[in-house]
């Protein structure tokens, strides 16, 4: 008698269904992380930035071992370890996506700051009046 009976060997009833259903549930995994990939890409594009290609060559890298197609379902555990593994990839590539956002946000913004900040010795050049605060400039001259 085999202590862990599901992880040794995938037999008996329901046992094809279960490996069916993993191989559906690794291709449907395979399908998301694609999709991400695919949107790492074009925030890649997008945002121009070297140093976010990282992000998309480790999305692409997950994609290409996705165990979708690198795990076997049939010998062994009915496919969990094709699941988990799986769900593992999609989540990964997701989290890379969600740090490419996040650093290319901060990026343009920090670029928008620069580009609207006034260039140094600004201030000095300036001509010297001053307003006091009970002055108004709007109002009528008296």
């Amino acid at each position: 008698m085999a202590l862990f009976p599901s992880i040794v060997a995938c037999s008996g009833p329901g046992a094809g269904q279960a490996i069916a259903d993993s191989i559906a549930y690794a291709n449907g995994q395979a399908i998301v992380a694609l999709i991400l990939t695919i949107a790492t890409a074009g925030l890649w594009l997008v945002f121009r930035r070297q140093a976010l290609v990282w992000a998309f060559l480790a999305s692409l890298v997950f994609l290409c071992i996705h165990p979708a197609w690198t795990v076997s379902a049939i010998h062994g555990d009915c496919g969990q370890f094709k699941v988990m593994a799986a769900t593992f990839v999609s989540f990964v590539t997701g989290i890379l996506l969600g740090v490419q956002v996040i650093v290319g946000a901060f990026t343009y913004i920090k670029n928008a700051r620069e580009q609207f900040t006034a260039p140094e010795g600004f201030a000095e050049n300036l001509p010297a009046t001053s307003l006091v605060a009970d002055e108004n400039p709007y109002a009528p001259p008296q």
